[in-house]
């Protein structure tokens, strides 16, 4: 999991990574540095990160300092401020899921493992809304997954492809979230299995 995200202004932002790492650091590709921000509340590894419209950044989930504890909880850092701030938490605890945000500035959650080392994959996704800092169950993904991309296309819609099945293995399965109607239809396989 990429544990970085990139900033409207170009710096790139480097999110803890490690259950036990709390630390927080802006890169800026201008002069080459890093520089330390506000820690997380929680550390965390294999959380989803999504930038917010307004610059905001999102983590959700993933896997805490207590080894096999599951995050459902979220917190959501400030450019101004640098300071992270929990908000609501999802209805499902889940590790390495995806987050994208969408056309409206919701947040698309989905799929993930509900732990670290066991088989329980996750079909069901959420939707995170920055204004009330809560979260919604929306349509669940017709194969549950974790290890996946979630990648917002020109239409607002949401292309999931590959990741890692209860099987254990890659899956070649893609499917296209629809935010209108809060749905998922299975698109055409992959060639190749991808995670």
């Amino acid at each position: 999991m990429d544990p970085s995200r990139s900033l409207p202004d170009g710096r790139v932002l480097v999110i803890g990574g490690d259950a036990n790492v709390l630390v927080c650091e802006i890169f800026d590709p201008a002069s080459g540095t890093f520089s330390t921000t506000g820690p997380l509340n929680t550390g965390r590894t294999q959380f989803a990160a999504s930038v917010l419209q307004d610059g905001r950044v999102l983590v959700v989930g993933g896997a805490a300092q207590a080894a096999g504890v599951t995050l459902a909880s979220a917190e959501v850092w400030d450019p101004a401020t640098g300071v992270w701030s929990a908000v609501g938490s999802m209805a499902q605890t889940r590790v390495a899921p995806a987050a994208t945000t969408l056309l409206d500035g919701t947040v698309l959650v989905s799929g993930g493992q509900t732990g670290v080392s066991d088989n329980v994959f996750v079909a069901a996704a959420e939707l995170f809304y920055p204004a009330t800092g809560t979260f919604n169950v929306t349509g669940s993904l017709n194969q549950a997954r974790s290890e996946h991309t979630a990648t917002r296309l020109a239409d607002g819609s949401v292309v999931v492809a590959g990741g890692r099945a209860s099987n254990l293995n890659a899956i070649t399965g893609v499917e296209i979230y629809d935010p209108a109607l809060g749905t998922w239809r299975v698109a055409g396989a992959m060639s190749d299995k991808r995670r």
